[in-house]
């Protein structure tokens, strides 16, 4: 389901999607934000525990927004939740990349 008005297309699957990213800040997940923003994805909330790696993924393209939040607290899932919020969307993709990839 994409956004009204947002046209889908087969080289862009994620456009008008929102798309919330935890772990988005390094590894794996820096990795997913920035293949979702390449697919179209038109709110890209990422999180993370650490402002600097997330600023820096954020930097890279301005549909990216850094969420410093750790999900697996209630506090953190809420703040993420809130960021879907601020934006007026809803999320349609979730993609968790814990701790390490090695």
């Amino acid at each position: 389901m994409v956004s009204p008005g947002v046209t889908y297309t087969q080289d862009k699957p994620f456009v008008g999607q929102c798309v919330l990213i935890t772990g988005g800040g390094t590894g794996i997940g820096r990795a997913a934000a920035l293949a979702f923003a390449s697919q179209g994805a038109a709110n890209l909330i990422i999180t993370g525990r650490r402002a600097e790696p997330l600023a820096q993924v954020a930097a890279l393209d301005p549909t990216i927004v850094p969420v410093i939040a750790d999900v697996s607290s209630e506090d953190g899932a809420a703040a993420a939740a809130e960021a879907v919020r601020e934006r007026g969307a809803r999320w349609m993709s979730w993609c968790t990349t814990p701790g390490s990839s090695a």
